[in-house]
């Protein structure tokens, strides 16, 4: 490599990160940051709100699973047989739902 093809190339990465680097809007006047820290817990997650959810349970191999008891927020449903679910006005946060999926399997063994 040439000297000139060198100072070249360090010139343009030094140009590079002179150029890109810009100067933080979050500093207020005394030159401190600003962060707006929640008060409570509840508040990381948003507002509640209320929200209709469709969904289909499958198996590994893409196959329903039906009788899935399904929980999201306060409502609580089943899946059909083609394992769909709905649940209508189920009050969750803006940024966290959280869901619960549980199905009761009993397992039979046959003595011969």
């Amino acid at each position: 490599m040439t000297p000139t093809l060198r100072l070249s190339k360090l010139l343009i990465v030094l140009l590079l990160l002179l150029t890109s680097c810009q100067k933080d809007d979050g500093t207020s006047n005394d030159g401190n940051q600003n962060e707006n820290i929640p008060d409570t817990f509840s508040e990381y997650f948003g507002n509640e709100i209320s929200r209709d959810f469709l969904g289909t349970v499958v198996d590994k191999n893409d196959n329903p699973i039906w009788g899935v008891t399904i929980t999201i927020g306060n409502q609580t449903t089943e899946t059909d047989v083609n394992g769909v679910f709905i649940l209508r006005d189920a009050s969750v946060y803006e940024r966290l739902v959280i869901s619960k999926l549980k199905k009761l399997v009993i397992y039979m063994a046959l003595a011969v």
